[in-house]
């Protein structure tokens, strides 16, 4: 009788096992993560037919010029984008001092990877752009930052934030970012929100992250750079929405910091199993409508 019980049982079992459905990655909206993100083969160029050498389209080889104008021209406005395994870093300090570098500036692109890559520029790491202006939204020339993933890089000390999005950016949806050191970076993540342009920003993803930042981990602050205000009177109230961050260690100096100088909405943030270490306590979830705390550490203190 037992026999038969336990046959019966373990029928069942692989019954249910056999039925089970493949649970699919998914973007932090939902939808699913295509097969193109995760390949992680390495790439031959000499494969992906066509090739776009820089020097051929305007630019000179000569790294004493200053050429940001005319590299950004072949390479803005593009989809299905891979950086693996690149160093991307600038002067740092003294006479060669390198301002507004930005590593890598996705202006209006769709499916972009960013694998593998060591990065140490004096400005932000991979900056999401796409435009910016009280009427952005309805300018034919602005566009959107969508499905973003990066994924095992390292953020070294003069970097102002991992992932940024703005200040030049109103509409950017479904970012992961994985897997990342913070080498006494600045920032993790950074919303940066203007008061003249109408920002959407939403279906953001950070886990697995560990490191130091200098300033603060997570940030979203009023940005004034080049502020220029036109009178509208339908002005959609700018705003972020639908942000998880998990399974993070970090020692920083502001964990969650807010400066609102303007109004902006941050609406349904998750903080998932958090240890962090924060020179001024700093913790503005009080700004958050729907913040969900679970298994948060902050200076040994859970909240």
């Amino acid at each position: 009788m037992n026999r038969i019980i336990m046959t019966a049982l373990l029928a069942m079992v692989c019954f249910f096992a056999s039925g089970k459905k493949e649970v699919k990655p998914q973007w932090p909206d939902g939808s699913t993560i295509s097969e193109w993100f995760t390949d992680t083969a390495k790439i031959d160029v000499k494969t992906l037919g066509k090739q776009y050498v820089i020097t051929k389209y305007g630019v000179k080889n000569d790294p004493s010029i200053l050429q940001t104008q005319q590299i950004q021209a072949v390479i803005d406005r593009c989809e299905r984008v891979r950086y693996i395994d690149c160093h991307i870093e600038s002067p740092t300090f003294g006479d060669y001092h390198a301002p507004s570098s930005d590593a890598i500036d996705l202006d209006v692109c769709d499916d972009v990877v960013v694998r593998g890559c060591y990065m140490n520029i004096c400005d932000d790491a991979v900056c999401l752009k796409g435009g910016k202006g009280t009427y952005v939204d309805r300018d034919s020339t602005a566009g959107a930052v969508n499905r973003v993933l990066v994924e095992q890089c390292r953020f070294g000390n003069h970097v102002n934030a991992g992932v940024t999005f703005g200040s030049e950016a109103w509409n950017c949806h479904n970012v992961i970012m994985r897997n990342c050191q913070m080498e006494n970076a600045h920032r993790l993540l950074l919303f940066k929100m203007r008061p003249d342009t109408p920002q959407q920003y939403g279906d953001v993803l950070v886990e697995n992250c560990t490191g130091t930042t200098r300033h603060s981990a997570i940030e979203a602050s009023t940005w004034t750079q080049f502020y220029n205000k036109q009178e509208r009177a339908d002005m959609p109230v700018s705003g972020v929405r639908n942000v998880t961050v998990r399974n993070i260690d970090i020692k920083t100096a502001n964990f969650f910091k807010v400066e609102m100088k303007h109004p902006f909405v941050l609406k349904d943030f998750t903080l998932d199993h958090i240890q962090a270490t924060d020179k001024h306590n700093c913790f503005d979830s009080d700004k958050v409508e729907g913040m969900i705390v679970s298994n948060v550490t902050l200076n040994g203190n859970k909240r």
